[in-house]
């Protein structure tokens, strides 16, 4: 059920994003997951399930930061 409500999440997001910017392509992305400097437990959960059904998906592996980035899925509050 986790897996279905990321997935999901996945597919929400990526119309947003422009047509000429991806959120991977060929195993790389531009983008980084992003967390506030005081995330919960259950955040950080998150952004490594997300970061591995990512990695599983397009064979890049997005970085986990907690700073703002031009191009970031953000969790929580950032």
């Amino acid at each position: 059920m986790r897996l279905f409500h990321l997935l999901l999440f996945v597919l929400t997001i990526c119309p947003v994003i422009h047509a000429t910017d991806y959120l991977f392509a060929e195993g790389q992305s531009a983008y980084s997951i992003v967390l506030g400097k005081e995330a919960s437990q259950t955040e950080k959960t998150a952004a490594g399930e997300l970061q591995t059904i990512l990695r599983k998906i397009s064979g890049a592996t997005l970085p986990i930061v907690n700073h703002p980035v031009n191009k970031g899925i953000y969790i929580g509050w950032t």
